[in-house]
């Protein structure tokens, strides 16, 4: 994943990568920080010769799979999972609104900050 990558003192650059959330494998919220001990920022590492400038250079290394189980409904035999769901409005407002409950995923990148000089 970061072939080409190459830090001012010749550590690993993928070493620098912290999972937040989830595990080191499967990874659900990671940040990529170089502590202040090591004497140099993100923004000093280069990717193939270019320094790090913005995180988009950072998220073209990235890459994500979403797994799923499929199945007809009302014949699982799992539990639903409601960490996606919004919260479902009383029967009143979905009624006024002519709304029904609905299935929501939302993603949100935060922006990256890769340090200045």
């Amino acid at each position: 994943m970061t072939g080409g990558w190459e830090t001012t003192d010749g550590s690993d650059p993928k070493s620098y990568w912290c999972c937040l959330r989830g595990t080191e494998e499967k990874p659900v919220h990671a940040v990529y920080e170089v502590s202040a001990d090591r004497g140099f920022v993100v923004g000093d590492i280069t990717i193939n010769g270019r320094r790090i400038d913005f995180g988009a250079q950072i998220a073209d290394f990235i890459t994500i799979k979403l797994t799923g189980v499929g199945t007809r409904f009302g014949q699982s035999t799992v539990a639903p999972m409601t960490g996606c769901r919004r919260r479902k409005p009383s029967l009143e407002a979905a009624a006024a609104t002519e709304e029904a409950p609905a299935l929501s995923v939302v993603a949100a990148l935060e922006p990256l900050q890769v340090g200045s000089r």
